[in-house]
C-alpha cells in the first residue's frame, strides 16, 4: 500500500461515523505510575470493522474525589499493515503543572502550549502525514488545542469522545474508581 492510499484508508476511519457494536468491560491492568483502568471498544463503520478501528480509554484505578477525570486519557486508533496509527486522542484532566502539550510545529492558530484539558484532533495532526498519526514514545501527536468544554463529569468526557471522533451512539458505563485521600 502506497503512503497515498495508506492516508486515504486512514481519512476514510478517522472521518466517519462510528458505532459501537458490543459493550466492552473495564479491566485493571499493571503501570508503572500503579495501576489503570482500561477499555477497548472496537468500532465499526456501515456494518464493518475496518482496519481494527478502536476506542481506547485508560485512567488511574484510584483518583481523588474531586478529580475524578485526572490523567483520563481517550484515544481513536486504527492498525492498517500490522502498525497502529494515532487518529485522535483527548487528555481530560492531566496531570501535574504543566504545560500539559508544546505545540513544536507552529502554525497558524495553533497556541505554542496548552495548559490542562486538550484534544489532539486528526485533522491537524494529519498535515505531518503518516507521521502526524504516529505518536512520539510518550504517546503525543504533534498538535493539540484546548478542550472545548469543561470537562466535570464521566458524561461530558462522553460527549467530548462523541463530538470529536464522531461516535455519536457510544455508550461506556463508568468507571469503578476507588477514592483515594490526598
Amino acid at each position: 500500500m502506497k503512503d497515498a492510499d495508506l492516508l486515504a484508508e486512514l481519512d476514510r476511519v478517522a472521518l466517519a461515523r462510528k458505532v459501537m457494536q458490543d459493550q466492552p468491560e473495564w479491566v485493571v491492568s499493571s503501570h508503572r505510575s500503579g495501576d489503570r483502568l482500561r477499555i477497548v471498544c472496537p468500532l465499526w463503520i456501515d456494518e464493518e470493522q475496518p482496519s481494527g478501528l478502536r476506542l481506547v480509554i485508560t485512567c488511574p484505578s484510584a483518583v481523588p474525589a474531586e478529580r475524578r477525570m485526572i490523567d483520563m486519557v481517550a484515544m481513536l486508533f486504527a492498525t492498517v499493515r500490522g502498525r497502529d496509527y494515532h487518529l485522535g486522542r483527548i487528555e481530560f484532566d492531566p496531570p501535574g503543572p504543566g504545560p500539559h502539550h508544546r505545540n513544536r510545529h507552529m502554525g497558524k492558530d495553533v497556541p505554542p502550549e496548552i495548559l490542562g484539558p486538550h484534544v489532539h484532533p486528526y485533522e491537524a495532526n494529519r498535515r505531518f502525514g503518516i507521521a502526524g498519526l504516529t505518536p512520539a514514545a510518550d504517546g503525543n501527536l504533534p498538535f493539540a488545542f484546548p478542550l472545548d468544554r469543561t470537562i466535570v463529569n464521566f458524561s461530558d468526557a462522553l460527549q467530548s469522545i462523541w463530538d470529536h471522533f464522531d461516535i455519536p451512539e457510544l455508550w461506556i458505563g463508568e468507571p469503578q474508581w476507588s477514592i483515594r485521600l490526598v
